[in-house]
């Protein structure tokens, strides 16, 4: 039950010692993709780069945020900030991957939590678009740039993820 957890939060992650007990609970959807990023590798251990990443996948989600309230009837002027601001994600995130050299990677030449987050923006964003906006999934399209379709196509084929991502919302052929 929501109410039974922190703070009456969903998700929650619970960590358990060897002999079953809870020994780590933790709340908030962000912090729990931060967490198991670091646990397991993904998250860069320079600083700044960790911060970047940090500050891609927060752009992310501010944007995804605005995306619902768009698809709940936020109204015009959410609606032209919503296609503004993904243009100014997608410009961002571009640059971000320009600057390391196009390797579809956004921190040197492997796979990282804000690659798979960025992934997983864009399939949330195409797979329920705001109604009101009927041009809104191709305007998109339209505006992904070869960088971003790389890193797409790398999370899509890594090795790690490739049987446990469904094909539900199709990106190809649609951004080639």
């Amino acid at each position: 039950e929501k109410y039974d957890q922190p703070f009456g939060r969903m998700p929650v992650l619970i960590e358990k010692s060897a002999n079953g007990s809870p020994d780590f609970m933790l709340t908030e959807s962000r912090t729990i993709e931060r967490y198991i990023a670091r646990k397991y590798g993904f998250m860069p251990s320079n600083l700044k780069d960790a911060a970047r990443q940090e500050q891609l996948r927060d752009v992310q989600a501010d944007v995804g945020i605005l995306s619902n309230e768009v698809r709940l009837g936020a109204g015009d002027e959410a609606e032209k900030r919503l296609i503004y601001l993904i243009g100014q994600l997608i410009s961002f995130h571009t640059e971000v991957l320009q600057e390391n050299g196009n390797t579809g990677y956004f921190f040197g030449d492997k796979l990282s939590y804000v690659d798979m987050s960025l992934y997983g923006f864009f399939k949330l964003i195409f797979a329920h678009p705001p109604t009101c906006i009927p041009t809104y999934v191709q305007d998109i399209k339209n505006q992904i740039t070869p960088e971003i379709a790389k890193v797409i196509d790398n999370v899509e084929s890594h090795p790690l993820l490739r049987g446990h991502i469904t094909s539900n919302v199709e990106f190809y052929p649609l951004l080639k």
